[in-house]
């Protein structure tokens, strides 16, 4: 089993001036979705940055927001933090909002896009300066013969002050490691 504690220091280190309590938990639809498919499979392509200029392309989507030439991986027992600069600075995390070691030598208006945790063997936290998401990929129901998962995404959003959810109730959750 992976130290937990261990795995959260990692991720608390990489993200020294971001206020997790300014995120505010936003249900949506496609919350809890059933997959056919090997959840191996869906935490593979997770990691293997290819699949981002196929899956994530057309105007406005990943592929367009970061540079896909700084994709980075870094490998911790039990995690992995896969990050990329943004190709619009002002798409980035502002500078203090990541540890140090993000920033780049040589030009200092390039800006962290995001931090994206895979913790093994199922969960993702994906940190985005307007959201984070939380992941958890699992083979939850019995009557799945063959290949097939669930995933569960959870949502948190910047909030700028109290709205209403999508379903009209006001939620006050807030995100804490």
């Amino acid at each position: 089993m992976a130290p937990f504690k261990k795995i959260i220091e990692n991720v608390k280190e990489s993200i020294p001036g971001i206020d997790l309590e300014s995120f505010k938990y936003r249900p949506v639809a496609d919350e809890v979705r059933e997959v056919d498919g090997n959840w191996k499979q869906h935490a593979w392509n997770y990691m293997d940055n290819y699949h981002i200029r196929f899956v994530h392309k057309g105007p406005g989507g990943l592929a367009d927001a970061i540079d896909l030439e700084t994709y980075t991986t870094e490998l911790h027992q039990y995690s992995a933090l896969q990050w990329a600069y943004a190709r619009r600075p002002k798409e980035g995390f502002a500078p203090e909002q990541v540890v140090t070691r993000f920033k780049d030598p040589n030009d200092g208006d390039k800006r962290v896009f995001a931090l994206w945790w895979f913790i093994f063997p199922n969960t993702t936290l994906n940190f985005y300066p307007w959201a984070f998401l939380l992941t958890s990929i699992c083979r939850c129901r019995e009557d799945l013969i063959g290949p097939g998962f669930t995933g569960s995404n959870i949502h948190w959003t910047k909030r700028s002050s109290t709205k209403e959810t999508r379903s009209g109730s006001t939620n006050k959750s807030t995100l804490r490691i």
